[in-house]
């Protein structure tokens, strides 16, 4: 489960486009950390305080101490501020 790793040891690849043709084809694709997923990722963030994870849209889910999770939130709620 590559989406419970911690933000420091794990790596994501994200992409625009994908096509199937005879085989799977990814266009415009970068690798992204989990910080970069937690600033810019998808519209709910919830922290679970007791277990020590984010998550993101209901299935991303990152092993995060609760005091950088909600670190993170609150520069998420800026950024948003700042592109809304």
């Amino acid at each position: 489960e590559g989406g419970r790793l911690g933000p420091a040891s794990a790596t994501f690849l994200v992409y625009l486009e994908k096509i199937k043709t005879k085989r799977v084809y990814l266009h415009d694709t970068t690798v992204v950390t989990p910080y970069t997923l937690m600033l810019f990722c998808g519209g709910e963030f919830s922290i679970v305080y007791e277990r020590g994870l984010v998550e993101i849209d209901g299935w991303i889910r990152l092993r995060v101490p609760a005091q950088t999770a909600v670190l993170f939130k609150k520069m998420r709620q800026i950024i948003n501020g700042h592109l809304i």
